[in-house]
């Protein structure tokens, strides 16, 4: 019962994390994830 609690907020937390940290990434694959998909 608790991994089923766990899981989804790290997957939200570590999405979120990506989107944050992904300004200051430069990486292509990253940076067109949070331009064009984590932004809208």
């Amino acid at each position: 019962m608790l991994l089923k609690r766990h899981i989804p907020l790290m997957i939200v937390i570590g999405v979120g994390l990506l989107t944050l940290f992904g300004h200051f990434i430069n990486n292509a694959t990253i940076q067109n994830f949070v331009d064009n998909d984590a932004t809208q």
